[in-house]
């Protein structure tokens, strides 16, 4: 018969987290970190989004190393005013993305910074937001973070 576990003051059977398996956390300590790969596996052993991280780094590096795996990157939102254009390119180049999901708005910011126009962040000092001045061809606020989004040829 197997032994049963003693009971605590509380009348909790408390789990062996060796036996049932599980990763212990550890305190994601800086001065270990040499390189963003170090830093981002280390993350992986923390919680909350850090352990997230961590964990999508390793799905990522696991598909990107399986030839026989076909990612398809989906895309959403104003990832091309959030400049991460050069990565979709060098995912796509190098052969890891096969396909491409996205949604209007990405193609749309893709295609005005394409004919020349330029994104810029938003000064927080500003006291007010005028979308009319001269040059300004598009103006986008979001009243819940009193963002901006401008486009501007200059």
């Amino acid at each position: 018969m197997a032994k049963q576990r003693e009971k605590t003051a509380t009348g909790r059977v408390l789990h062996d987290p060796v036996k049932d398996k599980l990763r212990p956390m550890f305190p994601l300590d800086l001065s270990k970190c040499r390189t963003v790969d170090e830093l981002v596996r280390a993350m992986g052993d923390t919680a909350f989004t850090g352990r997230q991280i961590g964990d999508a780094a390793d799905v990522f590096e696991t598909m990107a190393r399986d030839k026989d795996c076909f990612i398809v990157m989906t895309l959403s939102g104003a990832l091309t005013v959030g400049k991460m254009g050069l990565v979709f390119c060098d995912l796509i180049e190098s052969g890891v993305i096969k396909a491409i999901v996205s949604t209007g708005a990405l193609m749309a910011h893709g295609l005005v910074e394409a004919t020349g126009y330029k994104h810029f962040r938003y000064n927080p000092r500003w006291a007010t937001v005028n979308c009319s001045k001269p040059g300004t061809t598009a103006c986008t606020i979001r009243s819940s973070r009193k963002r901006i989004s401008t486009t501007s040829k200059k």
